[in-house]
């Protein structure tokens, strides 16, 4: 995954080589009400250029509104907003301590929704200094509203997203960067099918100066096992179906009524097609009953709270939660004599599983052991170091939940009603009950890489699901730690700053200047080309120091590392351009990640550079 997301590179070296200078983000003041248009047109080559918080309320203001018309009335026009056009943010953007609403709010079905369905690509700079706000604080109690910066998506993609010191809050489905990713559900005679890419969610950080609350609408009591309720909340998305989420963290707290029913540190709930890859979260969940009862079945987990939809939907589609971690607590504050609960540190918890789909869970590890349930004498609670519980009716017509290659520290693993749920330290099932195949609900890797029935709680030999110290696990999430790091840094730590320029006997030179913060990769470079065909690339060569132009005073100086926050300069130059006629050159910058004695070449987006007799212009 290194340095798949080079955006940041070609946008920087696009302003650089115009002698452009953007100012610092126009949010310096904002008075949460200016809502501006921001640059560019929206297409891939020419995204919108978001540098305000005015631009991105502009964004969720120019959402349709699904919400006010009816299926009958809607007809073509209440499709998802932006789908199609780009967003690039193009630096820092300061909200001034005033509150944003959420980017799209609403899905009913695929005809008729308030969803950003386009491309927003964050470049690793920060949104802070505020709050994300429900757009729409007395709606229904349903499944259909969303909350968080992008309140509801449909066919987006969200990526290079870091939200700092931020006050996250939504009366429902709510998520730090995504609320509600909905997919094509199609009806319930006919129901589409589920595309893990539908909705992808890469690249993103909700850091832990950042706070996610959520209520329900006037505070409104729940006290039926509803698993269609609208009470779910993710560090990084509430809701999601279709979605790939893949290298995110979440280091937010989240702060629950007693009455919200699901809870994950990455997804409240995941499922119809859904891929949760290369994640993290280290948030803590705290839900508390005050005077809201919670008889509603409930399940929390630090990756993923709850997999839905479950077999009563009739959408379906697969799960995957691969290369996560968790070192999020959970804390059950208040009466507890009514709470129906699930904790798992990695699932919270799963129930009749769609039938002819796969669900897996694999190479994941807690390191929390720290759950607080209240009353210990209280019986009602299922906790798992991996899975809370895998609930199934007898002979069921349903999917088992495979596990391997996962592990967990020793847990608090609370009471088994009743004992009529057995497990181990890394999860719970309800007594032996087995599909309709003959299947145990819970399959375990083994070391052959088959899987085996985990009977009555006993593991088959050679399984690779188990219980280890936190050091043990430390040494396992190193490699998802750097991976994680390495996708970040692609999008965040290179960043293009001056074009120099000199001319002699009719030719000119041009030197593109760029920093870098890490050289976590085989090689890093621009690459230019002219009529598809290669001229020149570099990118082996690192500087401490390299002269650049100056576009305020015209004339070349020198630009340091240090002076540019980074580790390395790198410099390629463009020699014997005429300084007559006209030519065209293509521009991308690339990372290159080295596998044994393969070679893998990332590209970022590619600019056009028009040179017309000594003169630039860039596209």
């Amino acid at each position: 995954m290194k340095a798949k997301q080079i955006c940041s590179v070609i946008l920087a070296l696009l302003l650089a080589l115009s002698a452009l200078t953007i100012a610092p983000a126009a949010a310096e003041g904002w008075d949460g009400k200016t809502a501006t248009a921001p640059a560019g047109s929206g297409t891939q080559d020419d995204p919108y250029l978001v540098s305000s918080a005015a631009n991105l309320l502009w964004m969720s203001q120019n959402i349709k509104k699904g919400d006010t018309v009816t299926d009958a009335t809607a007809g073509d026009g209440y499709g998802p907003s932006f789908a199609g056009v780009w967003f690039e943010q193009t630096c820092d953007i300061d909200l001034n301590g005033k509150s944003l609403r959420s980017i799209g709010y609403y899905y009913a079905n695929d005809n008729r929704m308030a969803a950003f369905g386009g491309t927003y690509d964050g470049n690793g700079y920060s949104i802070f200094n505020g709050s994300i706000v429900s757009y729409n604080t007395g709606h229904a109690l349903n499944v259909n509203w969303g909350h968080g910066l992008f309140g509801t998506i449909y066919g987006a993609t969200i990526q290079n997203v870091v939200l700092e010191n931020l006050a996250i809050s939504g009366h429902g489905v709510t998520g730090g960067i995504v609320g509600r990713a909905a997919a094509p559900t199609g009806t319930k005679e006919s129901p589409a099918a589920a595309d893990e890419d539908f909705n992808v969610i890469e690249n993103c950080v909700v850091a832990d100066t950042c706070a996610i609350a959520v209520y329900f609408p006037n505070n409104t009591p729940v006290t039926s096992a509803d698993f269609d309720q609208a009470s779910r909340v993710g560090g990084i998305v509430g809701m999601a179906w279709g979605t790939t989420v893949r290298n995110c963290v979440n280091g937010a707290d989240m702060s629950l009524p007693g009455n919200f029913t699901y809870g994950g540190g990455i997804a409240g709930t995941a499922g119809y097609g859904t891929v949760i890859d290369f994640c993290a979260n280290t948030g803590d969940i705290t839900l508390t009953i005050g005077s809201n009862p919670n008889a509603a079945e409930s399940a929390y987990g630090g990756i993923v709270g709850f997999i839905t939809p479950y077999e009563k939907q009739a959408q379906r589609g697969s799960v995957l939660i691969s290369n996560c971690y968790n070192t999020g607590t959970f804390a059950f504050v208040g009466d507890t004599s009514s709470a129906n609960l699930n904790r798992g540190g990695i699932l919270g918890a799963a129930n009749m599983l769609h039938a002819g789909q796969t669900y897996r869970i694999t190479n994941c590890y807690n390191l929390s052991d720290k759950n607080t349930f209240g009353d210990p004498d209280y019986k009602n609670y299922r906790v798992g170091g991996l899975v809370g519980v895998y609930w199934i009716s007898a002979n069921a017509n349903a999917s088992p939940l495979y596990i391997d290659n996962s592990y967990s520290v020793e847990i608090t693993e609370g009471k088994n009603t009743a004992g009529i749920y057995h497990g181990t330290n890394e999860y719970r099932c309800y007594i032996d009950r087995k599909t309709t195949d003959g299947l145990v609900c819970v399959q375990i890797g083994v070391a052959d890489g088959k899987y085996a029935d985990a009977q009555n709680g006993s593991y088959p030999e050679g399984a690779t699901v188990g219980t280890k110290t936190a050091d043990e696990i430390l040494a396992l999430t190193a490699g998802i730690d750097e991976a994680i790091d390495s996708a970040l840094e692609s999008a965040i730590e290179i960043k293009a700053y001056q074009a120099s320029k000199t001319s002699e006997d009719g030719r000119m030179s041009f030197r593109f200047l760029y920093a870098v913060e890490s050289l976590d990769w085989s090689k890093i470079g621009i690459e230019v080309s002219m009529n598809g065909a290669t001229l020149t690339e570099e990118g082996t060569t690192v500087y401490t120091s390299v002269l650049g132009y100056n576009p305020e005073t015209g004339e070349d100086e020198t630009y340091t590392a240090e002076s540019l926050g980074a580790s390395y300069l790198a410099a390629l130059t463009l020699n014997n351009i005429p300084t007559t006629g006209t030519y065209t050159f293509e521009v991308k910058a690339y990372a290159v990640e080295s596998f044994g004695e393969t070679e893998i070449k990332n590209y970022g987006t590619v600019c056009t550079v028009t040179v017309t007799d000594g003169q630039l212009t860039i596209q």
